[in-house]
């Protein structure tokens, strides 16, 4: 299946895609508007399903301590939870090059992915115990989740999903992306190894700045 060609633009802080305004489920959590336009991107992994479901998990009133400004599913489609005038709860206890506390400072973009896997016989299996093919072996650069040793399985990012996150990025204008696992390391492990991020930066910042 093709990717999609995404041609993303912002009007009144709403992201559209070619026109047309893509979803928007408002997330529970919001925070206040940004005291200056944001120039990171910090970027996710959701830790399970579909975009849907996590959209529909920042709505939920049970929902009291997160968000994030969009999560984008594996086929590229992109839902948009949180205004990009306005601070979503995605970075938590965080710092990057002198900053603290990075909500006030970046858009959050969430990945759907289930990110480090289960062992499931010989292979490895997602949070929902579904075999998951093309896993990623690989040790975290901060500690595996649960202090395993050694390589383990992470779901890979399809490739539609990483052109839909760059090009997003470049619609925003960001002059840095970090992973969670930068600003927050030790306690935060996405997007984790199965990322490329080296080559999702060189991808971004490939873009002329006139273009972005």
């Amino acid at each position: 299946m093709l990717a999609m060609e995404h041609r993303f633009t912002l009007a009144n802080a709403r992201l559209f895609d070619g026109g047309a305004r893509v979803p928007f489920v408002p997330a529970r959590n919001m925070g206040a508007p940004f005291p200056e336009p944001p120039e990171i991107a910090v970027i996710h992994f959701t830790g399970g399903g579909s975009a849907r479901s996590s959209a529909a998990w920042f709505a939920d009133p049970r929902n009291r301590s997160s968000s994030a400004h969009v999560v984008i599913d594996r086929d590229g489609s992109v839902i948009q939870c949180v205004p990009f005038d306005r601070q979503a709860w995605h970075a938590g206890v965080s710092a990057w090059r002198g900053l603290t506390g990075l909500n006030r400072y970046s858009w959050g973009i969430e990945l759907a992915n289930w990110g480090w896997l289960q062992r499931m016989g010989a292979g490895w299996a997602d949070g929902a115990g579904r075999p998951v093919q093309g896993a990623v072996l690989a040790a975290h650069r901060h500690g595996n989740p649960g202090g395993d040793a050694g390589p383990i399985g992470w779901e890979p990012y399809p490739s539609a999903q990483v052109a839909a996150a760059a090009a997003l990025c470049g619609a925003l204008g960001v002059r840095e992306v970090v992973g969670h696992d930068d600003i927050a390391p030790g306690r935060k492990s996405d997007p984790g190894p199965a990322f490329d991020m080296p080559a999702f930066r060189a991808r971004v910042f490939a873009v002329p700045a006139a273009a972005r």
